[in-house]
């Protein structure tokens, strides 16, 4: 009998030893993921530009964007032209998140949407632009100016009109600022700065795409007050989750308006663009000063999410000039060296330019990282 039982519990202890085996190889491959740093050092030109015509250099779906005023061309990593089209800008607006990007120019009644194969749609609207942002589908929202006031409104990836509209109105102090398309197209988000009382206060809100079945006098189906916090953007760091970026806070909520976390962010400095939102757990990470002393500036990244606990801080000895975010991390530098954090603030990525550098850009759809100089754009390769 007990010889029995003892093969009965053989193939127990195997598959316990085997998991057990298992799960330290998965941790392992998961620290090492985590914490694999990686120098580099300058590389190849990959093509040279007049930075007097030049608007804008960035990268999306692997590849590199170069915009000018009257013109966009976009290469792949050898400098060699994958498409380009023609543009007529003034006061460019330009926003991304990959793989699509919109230009628009302040004041016009234009934006053209691309993604990585050129050109996909205009959108023709009947008053001045604003602001508008475009989210992960191509769908674009906008504030537009009218005589008295602002309406906003919304099109999909092809320039096709969606069915919503919202006003505000001078009389009524209420401006809007900022806007934002739902990763699941279902919702516009939105901040209205209101004047209208004894402070400032800024009001953000959802507003549905599609007329809600229940028909309602007030297009916000929720609305939000965040007193004394001028709110300029609004960013969705997860498909769930959304932050409203103000000068006195930052303001995590979920995606039904329910308040999540709230930080201070009274003395920031820098506040990235979301270029890539990230695949699994969001973040949002933000430049800050710990005093308003800009002339001895002691600066820190601070990498929010929407977990209080999981919030990194990062100090840096040096002043900060650049910054630059995507679903894979954040990269700081200060024209000379530059250092790149994944979410959990690790450090990932540091290279040391020869020169100055505005910009470095880590593309891991198109496996490279590139340098933006002043008058040329470099690939890095590693050391």
């Amino acid at each position: 009998m007990a010889h029995r039982q003892q093969l009965k519990l053989t193939p127990i202890i195997f598959i316990t030893i085997t998991f057990i085996i298992i799960g330290y190889i998965l941790i392992f491959q998961f620290k090492t993921s985590i914490y694999q740093f990686e120098k580099y050092e300058s590389g190849e030109l990959i093509f040279e530009f007049d930075p007097i015509k030049t608007e804008y250099i960035g990268v999306n779906a692997g590849q590199i964007i170069h915009i000018t005023n009257d013109g966009i061309i976009a290469y792949d990593v050898n400098g060699d032209e994958i498409w380009s089209d023609t543009l007529n800008l003034k006061e460019m607006r330009f926003s991304q998140k990959d793989p699509y990007f919109a230009i628009g120019s302040k004041g016009s009644k234009k934006i053209t949407i691309f993604n990585e194969k050129g050109k996909q749609a205009d959108i023709l609207v009947q008053n001045p632009i604003a602001n508008f942002s475009i989210n992960q589908s191509g769908n674009v929202a906008i504030i537009e100016e009218i005589e008295k006031g602002h309406i906003i409104s919304a099109y999909n990836e092809n320039g096709r009109f969606l069915n919503v509209q919202s006003g505000s109105f001078i009389s009524s102090g209420t401006y809007p600022v900022s806007v934002e398309v739902s990763p699941n197209n279902k919702f516009i988000m939105v901040s209205y700065l209101y004047v209208g009382g004894v402070s400032l206060e800024s009001v953000v809100g959802a507003i549905a795409i599609n007329k809600p079945e229940i028909e309602r006098l007030d297009p916000m189906l929720y609305a939000n007050v965040e007193k004394e916090n001028l709110v300029y953007e609004i960013e969705f760091v997860s498909d769930e989750v959304w932050a409203s970026i103000g000068d006195r806070f930052i303001t995590f909520y979920d995606i039904l308006g329910n308040m999540i976390v709230q930080y201070d962010s009274t003395y920031t400095l820098f506040t990235p663009y979301l270029n890539k939102q990230a695949k699994a757990g969001g973040y949002l990470p933000v430049l800050m000063s710990e005093n308003e002393d800009t002339v001895i500036r002691s600066e820190e990244l601070d990498i929010m999410t929407p977990n209080e606990e999981l919030k990194i801080k990062l100090d840096f000895d040096r002043p900060v000039e650049f910054m630059y975010a995507n679903d894979k991390g954040v990269i700081v530098g200060d024209g000379h060296n530059f250092k790149g954090y994944n979410k959990l603030g690790a450090q990932f990525f540091e290279y040391n330019a020869i020169g100055d550098v505005k910009k470095v850009i880590y593309n891991e759809e198109g496996n490279f990282v590139i340098a933006v100089k002043k008058d040329s754009v470099i690939r890095l390769r590693k050391r």
